[in-house]
């Protein structure tokens, strides 16, 4: 994702696969130490080199009804990736879950 530049170093940011569920790093890591979750819209260029298991995030809905990105989130309470907006670094409260084959907003 060399498109994708890192916000505090001097590197792009790669898509990685961990025990929390996808998460953008900087492609030196571990010597550049950013990490970050990405939005749903910066996945959708890459789709077609995404696993097929991530693929029901990429029909999340891409904002919030106030216009605000959705973030790819992972919870640990139920093991499974969401989505969510924040505003200012702080969750908005909206959030959208995968359920029986589709997406469900809750406010």
């Amino acid at each position: 994702m060399p498109d994708l530049r890192c916000e505090k170093v001097d590197d792009f940011y790669v898509l990685r696969d961990g025990a929390s569920g996808l998460f953008l790093a900087a492609s030196q890591f571990p010597r550049h130490r950013e990490t970050r979750a990405p939005l749903v819209r910066e996945l959708l260029p890459y789709s077609e080199k995404i696993d097929d298991k991530y693929h029901f995030l990429l029909k999340a809905p891409l904002k919030d009804s106030d216009g605000n990105d959705a973030i790819i989130r992972f919870s640990r309470k139920t093991k499974e990736q969401y989505v969510r907006s924040e505003k200012d670094g702080k969750p908005t409260g909206w959030n959208a879950f995968y359920e029986n084959g589709k997406w469900s907003v809750a406010n």
